[in-house]
């Protein structure tokens, strides 16, 4: 809607059907690994932890929706995140390479 904003007008449009209306920018939804990593940190995620994932080998795999677009620069990286592969390593698994 920010950067369309005929295209705000119209989901407005359809919003005020139910007596609803949104303002662009005023809401920021967040994925739950961001706010693990940037809000909680791993440190704190690493203390936290009982049962360790010890001998657990893992290759994670993020997807590609999830750190893109990213207005925000949340992410280490858009095309290779690896703020997935931190937070298992802070559970204690064995991140193997997954490209």
């Amino acid at each position: 809607m920010r950067e369309r904003p005929e295209f705000g007008d119209r989901v407005n449009e359809a919003l005020a059907a139910g007596g609803l209306h949104y303002d662009s920018g005023t809401l920021f939804i967040r994925h739950f690994l961001d706010v693990l990593v940037n809000d909680i940190g791993l440190e704190t995620l690493k203390s936290k932890v009982v049962r360790p994932l010890k001998g657990v080998r893992v290759a994670p795999y993020l997807g590609c929706m999830v750190p893109r677009p990213d207005y925000e620069h949340r992410w280490s990286n858009p095309e290779y995140p690896n703020e997935l592969d931190r937070v298992l390593k802070a559970l204690g698994a064995e991140v193997i390479d997954f490209r």
